[in-house]
């Protein structure tokens, strides 16, 4: 006999089935997150299919046959109801196998006593054709009582729980899930009372299933609106267990309320040990504890040592609405491992710092017997060439000339590149380190047409023999040179300083090769240093002019490497 009331829980059934599917297959990669909600949807619709197709039956078989699929899902869902809220309010620790075994008993009992039609479960059962509708009319048994208080008793505690951590989230989106998830426990929870009550509308007729349609509907809303199930809050209790800070709340008389794992290893207590009583008493290797919790400042930490173990302790102090104080949080943290590295660093630093020391004074020391040899090389060779030398013999000496003093020039070399680096980057004016750039150079018929700004650059101390190299390199390599023109120019990027000329340029494939060391037709090592001192604040060089036209190279500045002068 179809009715009104079996069309509407089939129909409900097939939603609440689609629904499961739908939720599965969207929380894929996170099933196990999700299972529980998957097995309650089910549950669900086994229960709603089997009450409806049971309303639909005019036979005792027809109705005992659905009563049975229906029971698939009324045993099930007090068990997975648990299993849900408890996963939500993130306290899965507590189903463990063995309590996930003791849930189970009493659903794998009713539904064995159910399929074999115990009596301990339904002592007699019948038609009951007095109502608008045929239906099953039974005597309960006694395991029929036992099943009663366990499903009421799982949905009391499901609300209990969700009760507890509405009160305890402040953050909104988790309160409406939270509020979507009560509605759907306590709607069965309120229609199971009415029907063991007898308050039902509709008499003899279980109000359940029609109240599940309410908690299939809210698990709908409360995955598409509000990622019920996919974002879920994290307790307190569970982030003070996990994360590696130590944590110990204190009350206004200094007593301990509350330690995390962390703090219990800092401080070498028990598991749980300690709380109620006083912190100065829990901590005897840390005397000045006491002073830090009454006295600290809050963001200020105080580091104190302890045999070989380094910590950082930080208070923060708790006052109630009316800004009176309450109690203290104590941050602890074990720096232990980072005071180890940094003592490590600091004793290779110091040794590195020895080395170069050493390696600095043998390499002025054999610089300056170089050059001093150099000198007598040179006062030699000047007297040969006063001598009476044929041709070929004066040639062979201006080549030695010549080696000597590349060789000079290389151990100038030495000496600028061992400085780079050296000194801290100073702010630098640009306008004034061009001027004296220009003084010491010989630049014979070139012209200097400084047009840069008053800007100050952070550079190294070495600055002033980049531009010394520009010039040089123009007057040298540019061969008809008459002119070198320094700018700037301010873009997104920085601030870019220009200096070109209009000597014969640099041709395209050698505009990076000449920034190489040992390239060139000279010493090969001035621009490849100017490259260098340029980088150690960042700065960048390139030359970009057009070949035949001029060379032009362009020093790119980044923008907190730049001031306008005051």
């Amino acid at each position: 006999m179809i009715t009104g009331y079996s069309i509407f829980l089939i129909t409900a059934a097939v939603v609440t089935a689609l629904l499961a599917v739908y939720t599965g297959w969207q929380r894929r990669q996170a099933i196990r997150s999700t299972t529980g909600i998957v097995l309650l949807l089910i549950a669900i619709a086994l229960y709603l299919s089997g009450y409806g197709m049971e309303l639909a039956s005019t036979d005792l078989a027809g109705m005992l046959f659905w009563s049975r699929i229906q029971y698939f899902g009324i045993a099930s869902i007090p068990p997975l109801l648990l299993i849900v809220v408890l996963g939500y309010t993130n306290q899965t620790r507590h189903l463990s196998p063995a309590v996930l075994a003791v849930l189970s008993i009493i659903p794998v009992i009713t539904l064995v006593l159910v399929l074999t039609q115990n009596p301990l479960h339904y002592q007699t059962v019948s038609v009951d054709t007095s109502l608008p509708f045929p239906r099953l009319a039974f005597t309960p048994g006694v395991w029929y009582f036992v099943n009663t208080w366990y499903l009421f008793t799982s949905q009391a505690v499901g609300v209990a729980l969700l009760v507890r951590a509405f009160y305890k989230n402040t953050q909104p989106l988790y309160k409406k899930q939270i509020l979507i998830m009560a509605i759907g426990v306590i709607a069965p929870f309120i229609a199971f009372i009415l029907y063991l009550a007898g308050l039902s509308p509709v008499p003899h007729l279980d109000l359940v299933p029609f109240a599940l349609v309410i908690t299939a509907t809210a698990s709908f809303i409360g995955i598409l609106s509000f990622r019920l199930f996919d974002l879920v809050p994290i307790t307190h209790s569970v982030i003070l267990q996990r994360i590696p800070v130590g944590v110990m709340v204190v009350d206004d008389l200094e007593r301990v309320t509350k330690v995390n794992p962390a703090a219990e290893a800092a401080f070498g207590l028990a598991p749980g040990e300690g709380i109620g009583q006083l912190a100065a008493l829990l901590t005897e290797q840390f005397p000045e504890l006491p002073a830090i919790l009454r006295h600290a400042r809050p963001g200020i930490e105080t580091e104190i040592r302890y045999g070989n173990k380094h910590f950082t302790f930080e208070v923060v102090h708790l006052g109630d609405e009316d800004d009176r104080p309450v109690g203290g949080v104590l941050l602890i943290r074990d720096i232990s491992l980072w005071r180890q590295t940094e003592e490590v660093l600091l004793r290779r630093t110091d040794e590195l710092e020895v080395a170069n020391r050493q390696l600095a004074l043998i390499s002025a020391i054999t610089r300056h017997d170089i050059s001093n040899h150099l000198v007598v090389i040179s006062g030699y060779l000047d007297l040969l060439l006063e001598d009476q030398l044929t041709p070929a013999q004066a040639g062979v000496v201006e080549l030695v000339q010549d080696a000597a003093s590349r060789v000079g020039q290389m151990v100038t070399f030495m000496r600028d590149y061992q400085a780079i680096g050296t000194s801290a980057p100073v702010w630098t004016d640009l306008r004034c380190i061009t001027e004296q750039a220009t003084a010491e150079v010989a630049l014979g018929n070139v012209q200097i047409e400084n047009l840069l700004p008053a800007i100050e650059v952070l550079a190294d101390p070495l600055i002033k023999k980049v531009i010394t190299t520009l010039f040089e390199n123009a007057i040298r390599h540019g061969k008809t040179v008459t002119r070198i023109l320094l700018s700037a120019k301010t873009d997104p990027a920085g601030f870019t300083i220009v200096c070109e000329d209009d000597g014969g340029g640099v041709e395209a494939d050698k505009k990076e090769r000449i920034f190489e060391r040992g390239y060139g037709s000279n010493t090969g090592l001035g621009l490849f240093l100017a490259r260098e001192i340029l980088a150690i604040t960042g700065m960048t060089i390139a030359e970009t002019g057009i070949p035949g036209v001029g060379a032009r190279f362009e020093i790119q500045v980044p923008p907190e490497r730049y001031r306008t002068q005051s």
